[in-house]
């Protein structure tokens, strides 16, 4: 419409308004940025030539990690808020570059398990192929324990608890989750930290290789 009546656009995103459909969780009235699958494509080449802002993910300069344990086998580091686990598409530095560029002789695969780019950190890497193995045989049997903290912007009344939803991946927002009832077991046990005026601090503890996402976290 703005293109066919000669508007200029300030930019590009959907307020959703009214229920939530079937298989998501969509707030009235909360913002969403534009789909990647279906807007991304499609807005990327009409806004070609177009005076608009840099795209903030393009800019991002995670710190260096710090290394918090090493020997022969592996080096633990804290994953930098901003730093992608793996190497992406965007070109923002990774751990699995950095390791890389600090170990250029080792030629095998390093990353055992991820973090997401906004998640900061403990991250296990490989220095040789039979720790690699190993330690992905750990995470995989499920002997690894892992928990996460996160502040929630609301007062969580119940002390503890578990949250159990099906989930799969939501094709149209990779690499977002989605709850759907044909979707696998999700299950995360939590308990309350403390409060912070009216923000609550969780610890979560992921029973299950899939993890709640952000939409369950809004709703929680």
């Amino acid at each position: 419409y703005a293109y066919l009546n000669n508007l200029t656009p300030l930019c590009m995103a959907e307020f959703w308004m009214g229920a939530s459909p079937r298989g998501e969780v969509r707030h009235n009235g909360a913002f969403y940025p534009a789909c990647n699958s279906k807007c991304k494509p499609i807005l990327t080449f009409m806004m070609q030539g177009l005076d608009v802002e840099p795209n903030p993910l393009m800019e991002i300069v995670p710190p260096e990690p710090k290394i918090l344990y090493e020997d022969e086998s592996l080096v633990i580091i804290d994953k930098p808020c901003g730093m992608l686990s793996v190497e992406g598409k965007s070109g923002v530095r990774s751990a699995e570059r950095w390791f890389a560029e600090r170990y250029p002789e080792y030629d095998g695969p390093a990353i055992v398990h991820r973090l997401d780019q906004s998640t900061s950190g403990i991250l296990v890497l490989a220095k040789n192929k039979e720790a690699h193995k190993e330690l992905q045989a750990q995470f995989i049997s499920r002997s690894v324990k892992k928990s996460y903290v996160a502040l929630l912007q609301a007062r969580v009344e119940v002390k503890s608890g578990r949250i159990s939803l099906p989930m799969k991946l939501d094709y149209d927002n990779r690499p977002r989750q989605m709850i759907s009832a044909d979707g696998k077991s999700a299950v995360t046990d939590y308990e309350i930290i403390d409060y912070e005026g009216n923000y609550t601090r969780v610890r979560f503890y992921p029973l299950t290789g899939r993890q709640i996402c952000q939409n369950q976290l809004q709703d929680f």
